[in-house]
């Protein structure tokens, strides 16, 4: 008898012993349609566009106007350009951080796309979810070109004009 409670001991800790070199995962199979759920959402709510970063092709900027106090957002991507651009249950959860705030309104987010796909962004505000349109990420086969002749006119407060 004691000889199974020494072993049942033994074998109980080894059991319990963590291996803290094991990295933690980011849950990548969050379902943007189950995210909303019944949650109140409006969608079409957010700015937001992508362009390839002028000095470095490999990155993608992501321009959102993001409003004051607002909480949890996320980006969801497809895993091909290939779909109906509104059926949010073909985007996934994908794990992006904030690069830059331009001003107190406008976020610059960066992220190496490996492929051509559709990103939706979204944040909560006021207990409502706001959800952006649909973004097209086409940075393989049409890159974004940059004019080198835009003037822009600041000459009235709070707008631009740009030529």
């Amino acid at each position: 008898m004691n000889r199974i409670f020494a072993l049942a001991c033994v074998v109980l800790l080894t059991s319990c012993i963590t291996d803290d070199s094991v990295p933690i995962e980011f849950e990548t199979n969050i379902l943007l349609a189950n995210d909303l759920g019944d949650n109140l959402y409006q969608t079409d709510a957010i700015y937001a566009f992508a362009a390839n970063d002028q000095l470095d092709e490999a990155h993608t900027n992501i321009y959102a106007i993001v409003e004051n106090d607002a909480t949890d957002i996320k980006f969801y991507e497809s895993d091909t350009p290939n779909i109906n651009p509104q059926n949010f249950y073909r985007y996934k959860l994908m794990e992006i951080q904030p690069s830059l705030m331009i001003d107190s309104k406008i976020k610059k987010y960066n992220h190496t796309f490996l492929r051509d796909e559709w990103i939706i962004m979204t944040y909560i505000i006021e207990d409502k979810i706001k959800v952006s349109s649909p973004i097209r990420v086409n940075n393989l086969f049409q890159r974004t070109e940059y004019l080198e002749d835009i003037s822009i006119d600041q000459n009235e407060s709070g707008t631009a004009n740009f030529d």
